[in-house]
């Protein structure tokens, strides 16, 4: 679904780490407001949503080009909320969230994590 993310967002790390953990076709995670359709099924079903970001710094580098041109970096450090909401038609959703936790805790989630610088 994802189409036009290639730095990869931290939301869009976050949904393929749940996806890779979970072992959940990636049409069932999604990031809020994406066109879905919701499964017919008893399977669980996860959407992502920013609920907020927050500049706590930036600053700019002057830095130069393979070729030796001037060029400026910009960096910038965000706090995003990010919520995680898993659901289902049946109790699957109930029984299956701690899963979710699970994946964001794993080694894998910790390795992707650190770098990413999140």
């Amino acid at each position: 679904m994802i189409k036009d993310d290639e730095q990869k967002s931290a939301i869009s790390l976050i949904r393929q780490i749940i996806i890779d953990e979970l072992d959940i076709i990636d049409d069932r995670v999604l990031i809020y407001n994406q066109k879905y359709n919701i499964p017919k099924d008893d399977g669980i079903f996860i959407t992502l949503s920013m609920l907020g970001s927050k500049c706590f710094g930036n600053r700019n580098v002057q830095a130069e080009d393979t070729d030796g041109n001037p060029i400026e970096r910009q960096e910038v450090n965000i706090q995003e909320m990010i919520q995680i909401d898993i659901m289902s038609k049946s109790t699957a959703a109930l029984f299956r969230r701690w899963e979710v936790i699970a994946a964001l805790s794993s080694n894998h989630s910790q390795q992707v994590q650190e770098q990413n610088s999140f």
